[in-house]
């Protein structure tokens, strides 16, 4: 059948009020996305000549339908059959090296394009000559790795469809899967549609708490008013709280984040910021603050609103902020929680969690906490935090059906802990070095350098894939102040492809005590009683300084007599050629009045 004659049959069929189903539409729309968007655009045009809306499901078999000719295959069929073994081939790369497919990557698509035509030559029964041994053996030899899973799919290829891969087929291969890897090592393809703008859901109340936590006592008493309990949809997600009911605020952080309470967001809001409102542009302030750019909240517990957005990377980055808290930590990490009955909260309320991570339903080893969310826009969301030794990892999971929120974290973090380490930056570090100076020592130390005034923050570290070393990084210094650290002075950014891995900061070491410089002097290999061996604690060098200070001096000294000389060796110079001169002119002088006087007096 054509395309033409599919098309009018389409329209007939449904003027019948009879719509088919398309079993291939998430395939095709998933592997053959440009054609899909033609289907799509030939759905609006047909629309408005028919005023017939045919659905994406036509869209679909009329991307089909396109697909076919330019695989030039001879029917639907075929294409089913080419759309499943491309299936097959990501499957076996993705499970082989266990990796995560970016689908928005040039690499990916470039390997979908060559998947498409070597699915139809497999069909056809179509071979490359082989013409490209050598390149084929210097390929296989630098990429053992990558050509594993082209042994598994040419293995595949050969029982399933008895078609053996030629050598030029599996340097093709072999070329697109380890530009897939490379990617992956870059730390990029485990990460979809990470600036996309999506419905947080209640995910937004890791925010909501931050804020919260920043601006408040955990003793602070909050009252719910009526727009703080009636403002809510009223079959979401709540505590029961009455009007001019009130409980503490951190009773508030747990009934927010163990059971996502919406009344006790805006309770929380109005008590911080006086309404709602204002409380929700702090939110959207500290989000900005956190350096987020896709992300414009409306309301404080994340009940729809098309207007309220943000995005798996703004998400991963609030999330990072939220916890380096740690009482937001703990209450994120409780599974129950009980508020006992008060004066101004008459009722006994049990909090249970619905995060299936935290309550072991799904145990995972190392998981700390995090928040559940889900709207029927936003669908099931889940920010999720973890740690193994020493590595703390956080993982971002939007617009996904139950259960696989939970089963997804899961397969992410162990592919975080399984494909990445902790490196810590002071040790590694050789670009950036700081020299010890001549006037500070340390220790109590103080005739010899044993500590540098400044060093890079041992504590510091960078998260970077198992297969590269510290030395692949790339770095830049920046010199910005940081009113979190006041001992900063620059800080390292380090990267690998374009992709942030981390940061170290370059401190004044902490001066803890003052030097007595009325005690005695501590010997150099000695250690003062007063301080332990560890101690960052910076004397100043007296010797030394002594020492310097006189140097100085004397050729201050020495300058000042030359100058003095000279100047005195040139005054009396002068001063001696004008008393000569002097006495010249007052000898002519005389010389010539004593020659008148003879005159004179011979002439008489």
């Amino acid at each position: 059948m054509t395309l033409t004659d599919h098309i009018n049959s389409a329209v007939a069929r449904y003027r019948e009020g009879i719509a088919l189903k398309n079993m291939m539409k998430i395939d095709i729309r998933k592997f053959y996305p440009k054609e899909y968007q033609v289907g799509m655009h030939a759905i609006e045009w047909i629309k408005e000549q028919t005023g017939e809306d045919l659905g994406d499901d036509e869209a679909a078999f009329i991307a089909m339908h396109i697909v076919s000719a330019e695989l030039n295959a001879q029917n639907i069929t075929d294409v089913n059959q080419i759309t499943e073994l491309i299936n097959t081939v990501l499957q076996i790369v993705r499970i082989h090296f266990k990796i995560d497919l970016n689908e928005e990557s040039i690499s990916y698509e470039r390997f979908l394009t060559h998947l498409k035509f070597f699915a139809a030559r497999v069909f056809d029964h179509m071979e490359y000559e082989d013409t490209m041994q050598e390149i084929y053996k210097v390929m296989v030899e630098q990429n053992e790795n990558a050509f594993s899973g082209v042994k598994k799919i040419a293995e595949y290829i050969k029982k399933q469809y008895n078609y053996k891969l030629t050598i030029d087929e599996q340097l093709y291969l072999l070329i697109h899967i380890k530009r897939i890897l490379d990617m992956s090592i870059a730390t990029r393809e485990f990460a979809k549609n990470i600036y996309e703008r999506l419905y947080p859901a209640s995910t937004t109340k890791i925010l909501t708490t931050l804020v919260a936590i920043e601006n408040s006592d955990l003793n602070d008493m909050v009252e719910f008013s009526n727009e703080a309990v009636f403002s809510i949809e009223q079959k979401s997600s709540n505590m029961g709280m009455d009007v001019g009911q009130s409980i503490t605020m951190e009773q508030c952080l747990y009934g927010i984040l163990v059971y996502s309470a919406n009344e006790v967001c805006n309770a929380v809001g109005e008590h911080i910021a006086g309404s709602i409102s204002g409380f929700v542009d702090m939110m959207n302030a500290k989000a900005a603050e956190l350096g987020c750019t896709d992300s414009h909240f409306v309301t404080t517990n994340g009940l729809h609103d098309e207007n309220h957005y943000t995005s798996p990377y703004d998400l991963a980055t609030i999330a990072r902020a939220f916890f380096s808290n740690e009482t937001l930590t703990r209450i994120a990490g409780t599974s129950h929680y009980t508020i006992e009955p008060t004066a101004t909260q008459p009722d006994l309320i049990d909090l249970y969690t619905h995060n299936k991570l935290t309550n072991n339903t799904y145990p995972y080893e190392g998981y700390i906490g995090g928040k559940t969310g889900y709207t029927s826009q936003a669908h099931q969301t889940l920010v999720s935090c973890a740690e193994r030794n020493g590595m703390k990892l956080i993982c971002v999971v939007m617009k996904e059906d139950a259960p696989a929120q939970f089963t997804d974290t899961i397969a992410l973090f162990d592919y975080g802990f399984n494909n990445f380490s902790r490196v810590n930056v002071a040790q590694n570090e050789t670009n950036y070095t700081v020299n010890n100076s001549d006037f500070f020592e340390s220790n109590s130390n103080i005739f010899g350098a044993t500590e540098t005034i400044m060093s890079i923050n041992p504590n510091d570290y960078v998260i970077v894939p198992n297969t590269i070393t510290f030395s692949d990084l790339t770095s830049t210094l920046s010199y910005e102040d940081d009113a979190s650290d006041p001992l900063a002075v620059a800080s390292i950014n380090y990267s690998y492809h374009d992709v942030s891995v981390g940061q170290a900061k370059v401190e004044l070491n902490a001066q803890k005590d003052t030097y007595d410089f009325t005690s005695p002097v501590v010997e150099s290999d000695s250690v003062s009683q007063n301080n332990a061996p560890g101690d960052k604690i910076i004397f100043i060098n007296v010797i030394k300084v002594i020492a310097i200070v006189i140097g100085v001096i004397v050729l201050l000294l020495l300058l000042i007599t030359a100058i003095a000389f000279f100047r005195n060796y040139h005054f009396s110079r002068r001063r001696r050629n004008k008393i000569q001169f002097k006495m010249n002119r007052k000898n002519k002088s005389f010389g010539r009045r004593k020659r008148r006087w003879d005159r004179k007096r011979r002439m008489k």
